[in-house]
């Protein structure tokens, strides 16, 4: 059986904010996908893979993060602010 498999690094300030906030997606998905997210020093460490040959659906994954993280990292710039 063909599979796929995504690796990618985002590198940020506050890679714990990130994954405490998404990491319950690595739980929620179909049986034939695995999503894994670790803290690599300053970045966020993904590995999304598909046990089926499905490049659309890997790449909707992709993007759900991607789309994700942005308002988590304004939020939690906007904490900070308020902290000031």
């Amino acid at each position: 059986m063909t599979s796929i498999k995504l690796e990618f690094f985002i590198k940020t300030k506050k890679p714990r904010e990130i994954i405490d906030s998404l990491k319950i997606d690595d739980k929620i998905t179909r049986p034939d996908v695995r999503i894994i997210s670790n803290i690599t020093k300053d970045k966020v460490h993904y590995i999304i893979e598909i046990s089926k040959f499905n490049v659309g659906f890997i790449r909707n994954t992709f993007n759900d993060i991607i789309i994700c993280i942005r308002p988590i990292l304004d939020i939690i710039e906007e904490l900070n602010e308020h902290k000031k």
